[in-house]
């Protein structure tokens, strides 16, 4: 290799292991909440087409954005990094379009990046647009397109698409009601952790719905989304060990679930403790 190629390799691994330094330095100091220090390490690996730098000089500018010329400058990081292909780029490209973020809102022009980005097979930008497509208040809904993105998101194994998927084959929203379906879902979701397919589940043998009536297994899956803080779950169970299904009966433990799901802003839970003047 000639002197010239070996001081240019080295010159170009360099300047890489800059980038590197700087965007770890930049991603360091953007968790520590310091957005100066960030700024200042991301600005170069930004500008030289680094997408992750590019991401969080967006995430960073929109945080701090205070008129209209500074959001727009947080949408020209994002759709530097989109029009690189990024799947993230593309969805924050699509919310800036829907929320009007550095530009008129515009919603084709939304709906076009959301598009993108799921196509890149990004299964959080899959489940996104299925749930634009889920929103049964939009214009925009279609229960058909919502059921193929939950499902090639879930099919990739994101628990919040599995339950989804789940809920729509409970339902029927779709086209297609089946409880077996909604069953294995929900269950691919509580397995990946996702405390509504735990309440979902629940419910399932709460209700006896595709499955033989269990109060005990219903409690069960209660008990551990109410654990994590769901307020339905906590409500449900508050029933249970007030009537004494699938548990022994205990006021004290009903009152408690009733009390955490009333702090969440359950509006059923706090008419019982009103009620019950607790």
């Amino acid at each position: 290799m000639s002197s010239f190629m070996q001081f240019f390799s080295r010159s170009r691994n360099n300047t890489l292991s800059s980038q590197e330094n700087m965007l770890q330095a930049g991603q360091t100091a953007f968790r520590q909440g310091d957005l100066d220090m960030a700024e200042s390490c991301l600005q170069g690996p930004a500008a030289d087409g680094v997408i992750q730098a590019q991401l969080l000089m967006g995430r960073i500018i929109e945080k701090r954005a205070l008129d209209d010329k500074e959001f727009k400058a947080a949408y020209g990081w994002f759709r530097s990094a989109a029009e690189q292909g990024d799947a993230e780029g593309m969805a924050q490209v699509a919310r800036c379009f829907g929320q009007g973020i550095g530009m008129p809102a515009d919603q084709q022009q939304a709906n076009t990046w959301m598009e993108k980005a799921a196509q890149t097979g990004s299964k959080q930008a899959q489940f996104n647009l299925a749930k634009f497509y889920d929103d049964e208040n939009s214009p925009d809904y279609d229960a058909e397109k919502a059921l193929y993105w939950y499902r090639l998101s879930a099919e990739q194994g994101y628990p919040e698409a599995q339950n989804s998927l789940g809920d729509l084959y409970q339902s029927g929203r779709g086209g297609r009601q089946d409880t077996a379906l909604a069953l294995q879902w929900y269950e691919k979701a509580v397995r990946n952790g996702n405390r509504y397919a735990m309440v979902n589940l629940g419910y399932l043998y709460d209700q006896g719905i595709g499955v033989t009536q269990d109060y005990s297994k219903a409690a069960e899956w209660y008990r551990k989304a109410a654990h994590q803080g769901d307020a339905v779950a906590q409500y449900n169970l508050a029933e249970m060990f007030e009537q004494g299904q699938g548990v022994i009966r205990d006021a004290l433990r009903a009152a408690h679930w009733y009390r955490a799901a009333a702090a969440q802003g359950h509006p059923a839970a706090a008419h019982k403790l009103k009620k019950a003047g607790t």
